[in-house]
């Protein structure tokens, strides 16, 4: 999928395929999909639906963490799953709506400083 993610987490999420049911970890989210890793990929062009195992506001009944999908695809193997594309379908996310855990946002992260070229120059000999 083209689009960049607006926001890194890591969230625990129950992904409901057809005809089954399994646990990813959510790993990047933005307006209109997200990325998850699971051992137990659901298939590209599957229709799914996403939520919070437990609620990161503490309720009872979450429904703001509810998403429907398509998997886009399958993006690479790790040592903890296959990470996979999610194409969010019938509505967009935003942080002001739905928070999962350790959201970051990377623009906001502090960047580190680079020596000014003029700083690293050798004095002039006369």
């Amino acid at each position: 999928m083209a689009e960049k993610y607006s926001h890194l987490c890591s969230d625990l999420i129950r992904v409901l395929a057809p005809k089954r049911a399994i646990i990813g970890n959510l790993e990047a989210i933005g307006p209109a999909g997200c990325r998850f890793t699971s051992e137990e990929p659901p298939r590209p062009g599957q229709p799914i639906r996403m939520q919070c195992t437990e609620c990161p506001a503490g309720k009872k009944a979450c429904t703001e963490c509810v998403f429907h999908g398509i998997v886009m695809g399958h993006v690479e193997q790790t040592p903890l799953g296959t990470t996979v594309e999610v194409k969010f379908d019938g509505r967009e996310w935003s942080p002001e709506h739905w928070k999962p855990r350790s959201l970051t946002n990377p623009d906001e992260l502090p960047r580190k400083r680079r020596p000014l070229e003029e700083d690293h120059q050798s004095p002039e000999v006369i």
